[in-house]
């Protein structure tokens, strides 16, 4: 029981509050107490002086029987010392204490020991009437005041106790509640639920800061779980391709019966889609070490222009097969980058341009530099893109057009390699296309030179 965080809130609660009420019932008694008790310690002194004036000043011919008159309807104790007079055995002030006021001290119990507790004022005046010197003490008990204010006091933390405990069991329950349904959700999603886990709470303190974050946290699992699926779907799918077609056009050579020449036909097929797995699965391996938090990254100085003539010149066969025009306009340029990696991005690229520009088109290659950033522009005019399909071309696997990529004998992970390589470089990516007039493809790199 005591395990749960509601339990555990209210207990440490209540003990601080108790705690804390219990200090705070010593203090206020204490400091009330001698607020009260020096209230009647002066009281006590003025109905003293009020005794002392009205004998002096009416010379009473008889002392003793004038004080014990008021004995009977005064709240004080009243005691009467003559000189020469024994002090009352039972009377609480020492005998010197007597003497002392008897010549004319005046006494407060305030701070005599004897006092044993602040129950008991006591005050002792002088006075002199006809020659003959007195001694006045009068005591007043005031326990009973005591015992009300405490009660009061002891009362009122009390009630505030109760009040502040059913109150903080309250808030305390009105806190849990959205970690409750954290706990909750969060065992959902380690069961591989991720439907309905929205946190309804806006608040703008910790938890509602901690609720939102979760509720993003939700919707990027959910996203990378269906991401997660549709990847292994297409992985099958684009491995299931090829594996397809080679069992089948192997199942026919082994018939025997083709013609030499359809035999070829078949080869080559087999051929073709053993070399379309390959590429695949290199695909997958590049994409699976980038992804990794250990990918490989090592950047160093070397010539931009230069490394994107050599990709130009190792694309030559596919250029001269499809006679297409490259023109190249390359200032001189330093970066500091991995050379392999971006040689990845400038093949992808320059190759996905001579794919889907047609027989006899054109292809620009500008490589500029200014304010300590790279621009490298490729352009074509090829056959475009939908604008539909501009915002998802960097997925993995996605194909504008399935059917035509197939035929080209495209993975659909080369632009997802392209958009990882820039994101490993702070780089960016615009692209700008329309259907039938080309794609122009901007690449954005910080040169990384001081």
């Amino acid at each position: 029981m005591i395990k749960t965080l509601y339990v555990r809130v209210v207990l440490i609660f209540w003990v601080i509050v108790a705690a804390s009420m219990l200090l705070s019932f010593f203090i206020i008694k204490e400091l009330n107490g001698t607020r009260i008790y020096n209230q009647f310690q002066w009281d006590t002194l003025d109905a003293g002086e009020q005794i002392v004036r009205y004998c002096t000043e009416n010379q009473v011919q008889d002392v003793e029987a004038y004080v014990n008159s008021l004995k009977s309807i005064s709240p004080f104790k009243i005691y009467l010392y003559r000189e020469n007079t024994a002090a009352r055995a039972d009377f609480p002030i020492r005998p010197e204490e007597v003497e002392k006021v008897l010549h004319g001290g005046v006494y407060q119990s305030f701070g005599d020991k004897k006092i044993r507790s602040h129950d008991e004022i006591v005050a002792g005046l002088p006075f002199e009437v006809h020659g003959t010197s007195y001694a006045l003490f009068l005591e007043r008990n005031i326990r009973h005041l005591y015992k009300g204010f405490d009660g009061v006091v002891r009362t009122g933390l009390i009630l505030s106790l109760i009040v502040g405990s059913l109150l903080v069991a309250a808030a305390s329950r009105y806190l849990i509640r959205p970690i409750k349904m954290l706990t909750r959700a969060t065992q959902k999603i380690a069961s591989g639920d991720y439907n309905n886990l929205e946190i309804p709470i806006h608040n703008k303190n910790e938890i509602g800061i901690l609720a939102n974050s979760f509720n993003h946290m939700v919707k990027e699992l959910s996203q990378m779980e269906k991401m997660r699926q549709n990847f292994v779907s297409d992985v099958s799918h684009e491995i299931q391709s090829p594996l397809t077609s080679i069992r089948g056009f192997s199942a026919t050579l082994l018939q025997g019966e083709l013609p030499e020449e359809d035999q070829k036909r078949c080869l080559s097929i087999i051929a073709e889609e053993s070399e379309r797995l390959s590429r695949l699965c290199e695909d997958l391996l590049k994409l699976a070490s980038l992804d990794s938090e250990h990918h490989p990254y090592a950047p160093a100085k070397y010539r931009l222009d230069e490394q994107l003539r050599r990709v130009v010149i190792s694309s030559e066969p596919m250029r001269a097969a499809k006679n297409i025009h490259i023109d190249l306009s390359l200032e001189e340029t330093y970066i500091i980058a991995d050379e392999d990696q971006l040689a990845q991005v400038w093949t992808n690229l320059i190759i996905n341009s001579m794919k889907y520009t047609q027989p006899g088109g054109q292809i620009s290659i500008q490589l500029t530099q200014s304010n300590h950033e790279v621009s490298v522009r490729i352009a074509d005019n090829g056959i475009g893109i939908d604008e539909d399909d501009l915002g998802r071309i960097f997925q993995r696997f996605y194909k504008a057009d399935k059917a035509r990529d197939r035929s080209r004998g495209g993975s659909g992970l080369g632009l997802a390699i392209v958009k990882k390589i820039i994101d490993i470089h702070n780089g960016r990516i615009e692209v700008q296309s329309q259907p039938n007039q080309g794609t122009v493809i901007t690449i954005l790199l910080e040169a990384g030179l001081e």
